[in-house]
């Protein structure tokens, strides 16, 4: 499991991977999942079906009969020369029987040769896949460890409580030994100083940019394209580029209206805000107010601190200061 926050690396990373277990002869068969495909079932069981079969042309030679018929239901060009199988999908022993069924498919086609490295599954962006192929991928994670295959599963910390049964069955894989997080880390100053030198930037602050940024990857990047490029001067250099403020913006409306009330309020407030502070500023009631910096945190839109002794709540405050900036421009 690749987890991690919007623009922290999880698709460079993966992309790197492929390539080099391609390279030593893997079979990859990837897929990704997409925002406003959630609510239609089994895309990305469909997809994943498809690419085994381009990758492997020759796989409805391949199968028993019973699974290409099976699997066909989503993927008709594995089950051409079989009978469409019109069994409802309405109950666990008809599901149980689908997921089996394409499980098999992605072993055969993924199966290395003799002697070979045993394939590899991509999925990418699991949080926005649809309830039955979420149910699939918990299904194909608690039989792995008896395939010749790897499952790597991308998805965004800010969208865990969409993963639902699967985040139970990769908690119980990690347990077992049979399964790893990579969270992919920020990058440090002297990353960051690094990448300016490389890029020809030599009188920025590296100290604000690991502000403005938190190392996030995506967001150091497109802040030093920007002072590469020269766009701006004084402040408005370090005002986040396009690209930050629209990936910042489609984060923030995302989030339910009290919480973007919220970030607002915490915008214009500043850092270190308590929740009494928040709740009365914001005009919000208590349980408004708890419901929304519980969502904000979730989503990492904010951070919270615990208070420095027993007395008193927690603060809160932006992860980075280029999101602060962006929320702030948005409410005034």
């Amino acid at each position: 499991t690749v987890a991690g926050a919007a623009g922290s690396g999880k698709t460079r990373l993966l992309e790197e991977f492929r390539g080099e277990v391609q390279a030593a002869g893997s079979v990859v068969l990837a897929a990704r999942c997409h925002d406003g495909e959630s609510e239609l079932p089994f895309v990305l069981a469909a997809d994943l079906l498809r690419t085994a079969l381009s990758v492997c042309p020759e796989l409805p030679a391949r199968l028993p009969a019973h699974t290409a018929a099976m699997t066909g239901r989503l993927c008709p060009e594995l089950a051409a020369d079989y009978p469409d199988d019109q069994a409802p999908l309405d109950s666990p022993m008809a599901l149980t029987r689908l997921y089996g069924a394409i499980g098999e498919v992605l072993r055969t086609a993924a199966s290395p040769g003799p002697g070979g490295p045993p394939g590899v599954i991509v999925v990418e962006d699991a949080h926005w896949a649809d309830g039955p192929s979420r149910d699939l991928l918990a299904y194909l994670v608690r039989r792995l460890p008896g395939w010749p295959l790897l499952l790597v599963i991308s998805c965004s910390t800010e969208h865990t409580e969409r993963l639902r049964g699967l985040r139970a069955a990769l908690s119980e894989a990690a347990d077992a030994r049979q399964g790893t997080v990579v969270e992919p880390a920020p990058l440090r100053e002297e990353q960051i100083r690094d990448l300016l030198l490389r890029s020809g930037v030599r009188d920025a602050d590296v100290g604000r940019l690991l502000a403005q940024t938190r190392g996030l990857p995506m967001l150091v990047r497109e802040y030093v394209e920007g002072l590469r490029s020269g766009a701006g001067d004084g402040g408005e250099r370090w005002w986040p580029p396009a690209s930050v403020r629209e990936l910042l913006r489609r984060r923030l409306q995302a989030a339910s209206e009290p919480t973007q009330q919220m970030l607002s309020t915490a915008a214009v407030l500043g850092s270190g805000c308590d929740a009494d502070l928040l709740r009365a500023v914001s005009g919000r009631g208590e349980a408004e107010t708890v419901e929304a910096l519980d969502e904000a945190v979730r989503r990492f839109l904010l951070t919270e601190t615990p208070p420095a002794g027993d007395r008193g709540g927690p603060s809160y405050d932006f992860p980075y200061e280029a999101l602060r900036e962006v929320v702030y421009g948005s409410s005034t």
